[in-house]
């Protein structure tokens, strides 16, 4: 037993040196239960007159985000979730028919008062954005509100929602990765 402890410790070791020395030559790396998207063609393009920007497409929405910032698969079996992470800021990210998180802290807030609430209509789509007016998580719910239903009381939806999951973040960058959320038809 204590073999084949060596050998793995062995094994994850040269993995993790080979990491460092050429981190690019691994495309989709396996960390644990998730998969980190490095420079993967499949979820990446370049943006047309956007310089250092690039639009990740994650099947049924895609969103723009800074070259610097890489996608985080993680593993689900119900929806698409995972991470967008850069520059100190994770934003967490669940998409399917689900309860929305942003109408349920509306709810929630009226009399608190700790968030500032927007929304918009776009492309057949609503916008429900929450900023924290002293400190917290900003969120964003994009739904297609032709796909709206109802299904006993509870009010669901088809679309995506996103959170920042860290404790600092840039507000203004986050808005700009906000702003460019796009559902696919």
């Amino acid at each position: 037993m204590k073999r084949l402890f060596k050998i793995l410790v062995s094994v994850l070791a040269i993995f993790l040196v080979a990491i460092v020395l050429v981190p690019n030559a691994f495309i989709d790396t396996v960390s644990f239960f998730d998969v980190e998207l490095r420079n993967s063609s499949k979820y990446y393009s370049s943006i047309d007159g956007k310089k250092g920007w690039k639009r990740l497409d994650v099947g049924p929405f895609t969103v723009d985000i800074p070259d610097d910032f890489r996608y985080i698969k993680r593993n689900s079996s119900d929806g698409i979730i995972g991470d967008i992470k850069g520059r100190g800021t994770r934003i967490y990210f669940n998409h399917g028919s689900f309860i929305g998180y942003v109408t349920n802290l509306q709810e929630s807030d009226i009399n608190q008062n700790n968030y500032s609430f927007s929304s918009d209509t776009v492309n057949n789509t609503i916008r429900l954005l929450a900023i924290p007016k002293n400190g917290g998580s900003m969120s964003i719910q994009v739904e297609d509100y032709t796909e709206e239903k109802f299904e006993d009381e509870w009010r669901t939806f088809y679309g995506v929602e996103m959170m920042i999951s860290s404790k600092t973040y840039d507000e203004d960058l986050v808005l700009k990765i906000f702003k460019t959320i796009r559902l696919k038809n």
